[in-house]
């Protein structure tokens, strides 16, 4: 039985057994006449302020006339009377008035949602940054300064990737229903709150407001982490009906340790958030929570600084040079310079790394990825801050055996590290994510609804569930990926084809869905087809070599060697670090010499 449903069953008037009417959410205004302490602390929060119409007391943002230039492009934010316009170079390239019509979060940064057809909103590139003007705030600037994006570019603010009801709507309303209409590519979004309210953590309200002090009623106080994980976390959402008394991992798919997302040690790369990191944590293993150390309801530290820490770790311990090697009340003798360093998103936005890893800097180079003493001793290296951590703790090894050398073999494409992924992924040392990324790593060759390598082995997606998350997130290309190859594996081409071509019409940049539907001709023996399909891909490849290797092998399948020469060749000049094209490249022209 779900949480958030009665344990037990009404009797009926007639006789019969009758579950009771599930929760409605209420509002949160709903829950502050109880809970007034609680909601005053959730008010002064960026929770609540997380979605708010745009009106003269939510838009931080300077909208008198001012302007900002990015990529040949002049935009201007003006106000008429309480509405706030952006001119802006909307889907057709051109230069139009939009209105906006929310704000998305307060600090660092503040977003600004725009309405497009087919109920879609659109989150602009350009955002304000509200920290103090002496910290280098109060100033529009471009999330994507380097990009030069235009429209049609699916990181464009008209384009895909900026689409608030599928990228950001779940994490910043209580209560939403996405609403996507496959048929007409529209969305109906509704919600029962704007910006994270009580119902967001604890569930529907409306039974606990009729019954308080009664259980059974969906609502939960503390259910650790789980909650947190719903929005701190880089997932796949599965499904929009469940809620925060339900369990996490019935409505979401928490990404594992990839690469791209994860440095092979585990430290964060991409904008991952925080749940991946915290659960590889020795914290979290010992049992402690993300509210041990943030105040639930104004989502503030407990304590400032180091002294959140010490709730735990004695001070007179850890807050000496003995064992922080720095001056005190330096930046470098501070807890998170060390145990939680920061990577900078969207900007200015700097988040800690939340797995509370001690230093490892000769294990951190030879995989490639960043460590916390050479981040600030830039002009030294690994072998020095090693040196120093050893000189000063002799009696403890600072580089132990660690999965990140396996992970790190293997993602370079060394098969030989597969066995030392199968120790770890069996390995109860080991926290369930690492555990979960080693299998995932095996099993990276398996169709998406076989693999078994998620964060909650007990309760994996069936393949018939794992097909009802792809269709509820249809609005995705990769999801039309996905539906594509299931329906190829299960002897229905013309639908494995009409989903490839639904990804291209959502995503035409997104490469999958090229490569794919020319793997499709080329088994049904049209290789002309798949020729074409791939031609008509190079021009939204971008870097990527992928369209040119896949055009190179399709020739050399048709025996025209010297083309297929050519576009091997091209994949491994846009690629240079690709072993694989390397590789089939030589093989080629080894192959092509002996004719």
């Amino acid at each position: 039985m779900k949480w958030g449903l009665s344990p037990f069953l009404l009797l009926a008037a007639c006789g019969g057994d009758v579950a009771p009417e599930a929760a409605r959410f209420a509002g949160s205004e709903a829950c502050a006449g109880c809970h007034a302490g609680q909601a005053a602390e959730w008010r002064e929060s960026q929770h609540h302020r997380a979605m708010q119409p745009a009106t003269p007391a939510t838009v931080l943002g300077d909208f008198g006339d001012a302007g900002f230039d990015y990529a040949g492009i002049s935009t201007t934010f003006s106000r008429n009377g309480d509405r706030y316009i952006v001119r802006a170079d909307g889907p057709d390239g051109q230069l139009a008035d939009f209105a906006v019509h929310y704000t998305l979060g307060v600090a660092p940064l503040q977003q600004y949602l725009v309405e497009l057809p087919g109920g879609r909103l659109q989150a602009l590139g350009h955002a304000w940054d509200s920290r103090p003007r002496e910290a280098g705030g109060q100033r529009w600037f471009h999330l994507y300064p380097d990009e030069a994006l235009s429209a049609g570019n699916p990181l464009h603010w008209t384009g895909i990737d900026q689409n608030w009801n599928q990228m950001c709507a779940d994490c910043h309303t209580t209560g939403l229903r996405k609403n996507y209409d496959g048929a007409t590519r529209s969305y109906g979004t509704s919600w029962a709150e704007l910006g994270v309210g009580c119902e967001a953590c604890h569930g529907p309200g409306s039974r606990h407001i009729e019954q308080p002090g009664q259980p059974g009623t969906g609502i939960t106080a503390d259910r650790g982490i789980d909650v947190c994980g719903r929005c701190h976390s880089r997932r796949g959402q599965l499904t929009d009906a469940v809620t925060a008394a339900d369990p996490l991992h019935e409505g979401f798919s928490v990404s594992l340790l990839e690469p791209g997302l994860y440095w092979p040690d585990g430290q964060m790369r991409d904008e991952v958030f925080n749940y991946g990191s915290f659960v590889q944590s020795r914290k979290h293993a010992a049992g402690v929570t993300c509210s041990d150390c943030h105040a639930p309801h104004s989502a503030s530290l407990r304590q400032p600084g180091d002294a959140a820490c010490f709730q735990c770790h004695a001070q007179p311990t850890y807050a000496t040079a003995k064992h922080h090697f720095h001056a005190p009340d330096s930046a470098g003798s501070r807890c998170v310079a060390c145990h939680m360093p920061a990577t900078t998103y969207m900007q200015v936005d700097p988040r800690h790394d939340h797995s509370f890893r001690i230093p490892r800097p000769l294990q951190a180079a030879a995989v490639g990825a960043p460590d916390a003493c050479t981040n600030c001793h830039a002009d030294r290296d690994a072998t020095w801050a090693a040196a120093a951590i050893r000189a000063r703790h002799p009696d403890h090894d600072p580089e132990p055996p660690h999965f990140s050398q396996a992970f790190a073999r293997f993602d370079r494409g060394d098969a030989s590290a597969a066995s030392e992924l199968a120790a770890i992924a069996t390995d109860p040392a080991q926290p369930p994510i690492v555990r979960a990324s080693a299998r995932a790593r095996l099993e990276i060759d398996r169709p998406g609804w076989e693999r078994t390598a998620t964060l909650a082995p007990a309760t994996p997606l069936t393949p018939e569930a794992w097909r009802r998350a792809q269709e509820f997130n249809a609005d995705r290309p990769e999801a039309q990926v996905n539906l594509g190859l299931w329906h190829l594996a299960h002897g229905d081409p013309a639908a494995a084809r009409s989903a490839l071509e639904t990804a291209l019409q959502l995503d035409l940049t997104f490469l999958p869905a090229w490569i794919n539907l020319a793997d499709l001709y080329r088994s049904q023996g049209d290789e002309a087809a798949a020729e074409r399909t791939l031609r008509a891909a190079l021009p939204h490849a971008g870097d990527s070599g992928i369209v040119a290797y896949a055009l190179g092998l399709a020739l050399v399948r048709q025996q025209r060697r010297a083309e297929a020469i050519e576009w091997l060749g091209e994949s491994a000049r846009r690629e240079p670090g690709n072993a694989r094209f390397a590789e089939v490249l030589a093989l080629a022209e080894r192959d092509n010499q002996r004719q």
